[in-house]
């Protein structure tokens, strides 16, 4: 109802307009009437008239009938000003408005049209499969790695040599720690992952354990349960390790950065923005990241 308040409003002094229009050509035709009747006749011996008084009289009576018509034609004429700057500030407005809607949506379909590239590009980043030491950005986490590598050093549990021997890995060739780290390392360094599964697994382990603690131990306790697979257990100090700098990594950064655009907007689409996001990335994934944001509420999807 509020919408057509502007489009009521000109069809009112639109009718107004038009009213006094034919309010006025009602008044000059009545005016032209009644003079008509006593409009002296131009003739030259009417009333024993001469055609001096004749054109007396016509000029009199003109005079008169103008008079009379010149202050409404005058106002009719201001009428008609008015009436056609009214309409042209209508238009104007109307125009202003259709202008604003087209910017706004426009704007609207930006938007989403950036948030659906930016999503799709980073959902991809974060399922790919990669090498997971690659994902490892800094020195802190290398060296986190490498003292767990040398913590395995002398470990002859059987199940940790089957799985040596999977990967390829001689464990009795290796004659010093350090050659033992570094050919373990090379071994292992083929394994893939994605992120997002570092990152499901890695919230696990850290509510768990936390994200500190001594990973040679975490492995000597599960490798004695034979349902739990050598394999998972480097996985988790994987994944732990990778939590421990989530927050520098880029992609991970760039998702939460495009989050707290989303969650700041004030636009009245941000319902949209929120959809088009879940319907194009991972929400397991969102969901875990955002419970590393003081500023995103948790219910941010919901």
């Amino acid at each position: 109802m509020t919408e057509n308040k502007p489009e009521y409003s000109a069809n009112v002094m639109r009718m107004f307009g038009y009213g006094i229009i034919v309010f006025f050509i009602l008044i000059i035709l009545f005016v032209l009437f009644k003079f008509t009747e006593d409009f002296p006749i131009f003739t030259w011996d009417i009333n024993d008239r001469t055609p001096e008084q004749v054109l007396n009289n016509w000029k009199d009576t003109s005079s008169i009938l103008n008079s009379l018509l010149s202050p409404i034609l005058l106002f009719f004429s201001v009428v008609l000003l008015w009436l056609t700057w009214r309409t042209s500030r209508t238009e104007l407005s109307l125009t202003r408005n259709i202008i604003k809607e087209q910017l706004s949506n426009q704007r609207r379909k930006d938007d989403l049209d950036i948030l659906s590239r930016q999503s799709l590009y980073l959902n991809e980043k974060m399922n790919e499969k990669l090498k997971v030491f690659d994902l490892f950005y800094n020195s802190s986490a290398n060296v986190e790695l490498f003292n767990f590598l040398d913590g395995l050093y002398k470990n002859s549990n059987p199940r940790l040599l089957e799985f040596y021997k999977s990967i390829g890995f001689d464990y009795e060739a290796q004659s010093s720690k350090n050659d033992f780290s570094n050919e373990l390392y090379l071994k292992l360094y083929q394994i893939e992952q994605s992120q997002k599964e570092l990152i499901i697994r890695g919230t696990h382990i850290s509510v768990c354990y936390g994200l500190n603690f001594n990973k040679c131990k975490y492995l000597n306790k599960f490798i004695g349960l034979e349902a739990y697979k050598v394999q998972n257990i480097f996985f988790d100090v994987y994944s732990a390790i990778y939590m421990e700098n989530l927050l520098i990594n880029q992609y991970v950064k760039s998702t939460m950065l495009l989050l707290r655009k989303i969650h700041s907007t004030e636009s009245v689409y941000k319902k949209e923005l929120i959809q088009e996001f879940m319907l194009i990335y991972d929400l397991e994934i969102a969901k875990r990241l955002i419970q590393f944001s003081d500023d995103i509420p948790d219910n941010f999807f919901e």
